[in-house]
Order: structure tokens, then C-alpha cells, then sequence
């Protein structure tokens, strides 16, 4: 099997695996927040003010801080003057058995 085989199979794998879809959602909602705050040409140091914590949390944020929570995003976005819409559509991924998740 070849190196592209190999990991195109682990990919395949990945996909299944709810920590990837976390990290995948993650850096998907990050880069919007950099996205925004470029076209506002806000600085970390703008967002951090308006959020009243310091610019290294905002930038453990953007550098894609795991388990933000639901509060923290809304925080943003209204610091962003921005709304957060969210999609949920049919995965392309093939089916698969769910995999449960682990208990805190």
C-alpha cells in the first residue's frame, strides 16, 4: 500500500471520530472570527477589549482554544457586531456505527 493510500485510509478513519469533527468545527468557527475581525479591521487587542479579557486568551481563541463554549461564542459574536447562523446537514461521510462519547 502507498504512503497516499495510507493515509487516505487513516483519513477515512478520522472522519468518524468525533474529536476530528470537533477540531474540524473548531478551526472552521476560528477562522470566521479572523475572517470578520480582518474585514472590521478589529485587532486582538480591539476584541479583546470588548470582551474584557486579555489579548493572549483571544489569541488562545483564534489559535483554535478547544471546547469553547456556547457562551464564549455568543460573547463574540456580539463583540463582532456579527450573528452566528448554524447548519446541520446530511454527512457525506459513509454511515458508520455512532461512536458514544466519553464521559467528563
Amino acid at each position: 500500500m502507498t504512503l497516499e493510500a495510507k493515509t487516505r485510509e487513516r483519513l477515512e478513519r478520522y472522519k468518524h471520530d468525533p474529536a476530528y469533527q470537533a477540531e474540524k468545527l473548531s478551526l472552521a468557527v476560528t477562522e470566521e472570527f479572523a475572517r470578520v475581525m480582518k474585514e472590521k479591521g478589529m485587532s486582538k487587542k480591539d476584541l479583546a477589549e470588548r470582551l474584557g479579557v486579555s489579548k493572549a486568551r483571544v489569541s488562545n481563541i483564534l489559535n483554535g482554544s478547544p471546547n469553547l463554549t456556547l457562551k464564549t461564542l455568543a460573547a463574540i459574536s456580539v463583540a463582532l457586531d456579527s450573528q452566528i447562523h448554524l447548519e446541520i446537514t446530511e454527512s457525506r461521510i459513509a454511515k458508520r456505527p455512532h461512536r458514544r462519547l466519553r464521559s467528563a
